[in-house]
């Protein structure tokens, strides 16, 4: 028996260090609402060059469904964003829509 090696107060030998302890930690995302909200970016740069704002008519719809099932998982924050930024796009497609349908009809 060896009694010449002493131990501290945890057990251990005093030449040993202690194992180091980690924490993994997961980061949330949102894959879908972060889509949704590129893909709000997209059709308002879109919207904004005349040849190929046609895309618009399925792009926002796609955007909105995905900023909507965003809404669903956690973190929301992406997701909002997209779905404020397409309810602002739609307010002001709607008001340029009607300003130049009155226009016309003149």
């Amino acid at each position: 028996m060896d009694n010449n090696i002493q131990t501290n107060n945890q057990g251990q030998q005093p030449n040993q260090q202690p194992t180091p302890q980690y924490i993994i930690v997961k980061q949330q995302s949102n894959a879908v609402g972060k889509a949704g909200f590129i893909m709000t970016l997209f059709a308002l740069l879109f919207y904004i060059i005349p040849v190929i704002h046609y895309i618009n008519l399925f792009l926002v719809p796609i955007a909105v469904i995905c900023c909507l099932l965003g809404l669903f998982k956690k973190p929301r924050t992406w997701a909002i964003i997209g779905l404020i930024l397409n309810l602002i796009m739609f307010g002001i497609f709607y008001a340029c829509t009607s300003i130049l349908y009155s226009l016309a009809n003149q």
